[in-house]
């Protein structure tokens, strides 16, 4: 069934060389994970900017219509 650790075997674990590793690759999980959302979100800003700047050339151009 499930395994049970003392405290004191889990920070043992968690500070060996193959710990630290885990450690770092969470840590740039993390991180990956924040740069990926903003540049998502700028890039949802960017797609949002060039979707008003065609809107806008739709209106001039109607306007030049008239």
């Amino acid at each position: 069934m499930g395994r049970t650790e003392s405290a004191s075997q889990r920070e043992k674990d968690a500070n060996s060389a193959a710990g630290k590793v885990g450690k770092a690759a969470h840590s740039v999980a993390k991180k990956t994970g924040k740069v990926a959302a903003a540049a998502g979100r700028k890039l949802g800003k960017a797609a949002h900017q060039a979707r008003e700047g065609w809107k806008q050339a739709e209106r001039e151009d109607q306007a030049q219509k008239k």
